[in-house]
């Protein structure tokens, strides 16, 4: 068997111990799945398993088609607190009601830093570089030191709660309920410039890998993708009737959600891809875990699903059962945070 252009020989036994035909398969659609461009695939099939972005989907297959793990679950916050998370490699924050904490993976709960935030109520967080981001109900955005846990400055961004924030090149985008997104220079922190258009509030945000697009979500229902040098929206995406929770950027694709809908969008040229149907409960998250969609519901079901064929692979559950707030897929571990601020991890190792 031959690949266009490529010689192919004798691949050495895997360390995922998967069947030949599940990497040939996956070699066979590297331009579907936006793999043609690694350089380690226009080599051999044991070069090629070498390459991250493959081996990522190698490790996946492994991680999905791997026997049921009982989900270890964490209290970090008390009670029903939990508003908002974030991950940067080992280290997650929870944001809510007169809280704002973060912690360290690997560590665990006596790994806990708290931060003063008064009576206030914190909507949104982000971690960029070393700095700790989050966003109030009043509008107000706070930096804070991750290591020395001080406050570094406080800027009155939006006239209405701040609810989304995204790491560009240069810029950090943050959006609000008064329905502007607003793009912050990363070295002044002066506001550079305003993206309008959405009609009301802007609940969340993404972009892609190479920040050059920057993608919103809105109360109206709508999906918008912005050209962030331009400042120009590029594109209106709707289908969606209800308001939008998180929209999520994988290669070419997007993921939305809302109430008991998920949908896949071709980033390119706007079209919808698939509607994914499946909860009969709230989804207010989602991830991609290589090429699986992930869903978390409010009735703390995880699914996971197939992005090609449209079906569900496999279904997790949260101990309690807590509804889930937020996921995250970390190398093997499924990684999610539920509103009565609890971490709960599913390990694949």
């Amino acid at each position: 068997m031959k690949k266009q252009g490529v010689a192919m020989r004798k691949v050495p036994a895997l360390e995922w111990d998967l069947p030949l035909t599940i990497i040939k398969g996956i070699l066979e659609k590297t331009s579907k799945r936006d793999l043609a461009k690694s350089r380690s695939v226009a080599s051999t099939w044991w070069q090629a398993s070498k390459d991250p972005r493959l081996s990522e989907i190698l490790r996946g297959e492994r991680m999905w088609r791997s026997k049921e793990i009982v989900p270890i679950l964490t209290p970090i916050l008390g009670g029903d607190r939990t508003r908002c998370a974030a991950k940067k490699d080992d280290l997650i924050v929870l944001g809510g009601y007169s809280s704002l904490v973060y912690y360290n993976t690997k560590v665990g709960p006596e790994s806990c830093v708290s931060l003063d935030v008064g009576n206030n109520v914190v909507f949104v967080v982000q971690f960029i570089d070393k700095m700790l981001l989050s966003g109030d109900f009043d509008g107000t955005l706070c930096a804070w030191d991750v290591d020395s846990a001080n406050s570094l400055f406080t800027i009155d961004a939006h006239w209405d709660a701040l609810c989304a924030i995204e790491e560009l090149r240069e810029e950090v985008a943050t959006a609000g309920a008064d329905c502007l997104i607003i793009l912050w220079g990363k070295e002044d922190w002066k506001e550079k410039n305003v993206l309008r258009g959405h009609k009301k509030s802007v609940s969340t945000l993404s972009s892609t890998d190479d920040k050059k697009r920057l993608i919103s979500g809105s109360y109206d229902k709508t999906i918008r993708i912005w050209d962030v040098a331009e400042r120009i929206c590029l594109g209106e995406l709707v289908g969606h009737d209800d308001v939008l929770e998180q929209v999520l950027v994988w290669g070419s694709m997007i993921a939305s959600c809302c109430d008991q809908d998920a949908r896949l969008w071709n980033l390119n040229d706007g079209s919808e891809l698939r509607a994914i149907r499946g909860h009969s409960n709230f989804i207010p998250c989602i991830a991609f875990a290589c090429d699986r969609l992930i869903l978390g519901s409010s009735d703390g079901v995880v699914s996971v699903w197939d992005i090609e064929q449209g079906d569900c692979i496999r279904k997790l559950k949260v101990p309690n059962p807590s509804p889930l707030a937020f996921l995250w897929c970390d190398e093997r571990r499924l990684i999610g945070v539920t509103c009565n601020g609890d971490h709960v991890m599913w390990d694949f190792v």
